[in-house]
């Protein structure tokens, strides 16, 4: 019984040894490449088919017909679902892998920055009645004046998760009482009002410093 079991063993590693030289030997097909054999339960011998040169199928209907895949990974395959939870580590992800049109919309949120990680900051100002822009930290922000002491700062991204400060002063530099608010909607969600008003609550121009810090 020994020697028999021996045998079987050591003819399964001889078949395993001439799969493995076939395979290596395999011309290199783009995409994925299927492998067939058959394997012989009687020896527990396993013998390559449907390769130039070899049988197209199993010799006797006895023997069990396996086949296996090697090479790329289709598109798709591998989903979410198929994923262990933490199996995809930093370590795992390759530098620029990960592009910002990968990353959906608010999924980035303060909670998970690291500390130190700079925001976004724009710095603008505007000069009383005639609502001229000055000192912009990017040129693509704009003002205008709608109205006394009223002026919309449009900036190149939404400032509705934003954190705002705004000063000002009027013509004789005593500080004005400031109000800012987000025009909601579309493109207006660009754009933030800063209201300025005196000590006795009339609105009034004055010049206008606004920080805005965004994620």
């Amino acid at each position: 019984m020994t020697n028999r079991t021996t045998s079987r063993r050591g003819l399964l590693g001889a078949g395993l040894a001439t799969i493995a030289l076939l395979v290596g030997m395999a011309a290199p097909v783009a995409g994925q490449t299927t492998f067939y054999a058959c394997y012989v339960p009687a020896v527990g011998v396993l013998y390559i088919i449907e390769l130039p040169g070899l049988p197209t199928d199993c010799l006797s209907p006895s023997h069990q017909k396996i086949s296996w895949s090697e090479g790329t990974v289709a598109d798709g395959s591998i989903t979410t679902a198929k994923l262990a939870n933490s199996a995809v580590t930093g370590a795992k992800i390759a530098d620029g892998t990960v592009a910002t049109a990968d990353l959906a919309n608010g999924a980035v949120t303060f909670t998970k920055l690291a500390n130190g990680v700079a925001w976004k900051t724009y710095f603008a100002g505007v000069i009383g009645s005639t609502g001229q822009v000055i000192l912009p930290s990017d040129p693509a922000i704009t003002t205008a004046r709608t109205g006394t002491g009223v002026y919309n700062f449009t900036f190149p991204q939404s400032v509705s998760p934003c954190v705002t400060v705004a000063t000002a002063l009027d013509g004789h530099h005593i500080p004005l009482l400031v109000n800012t608010s987000r025009i909601p909607g579309g493109a207006g969600s660009n754009v933030l009002r800063v209201s300025l008003v005196d000590a006795a609550g009339a609105p009034t121009d004055g010049a206008v410093n606004v920080l805005v810090m965004c994620l």
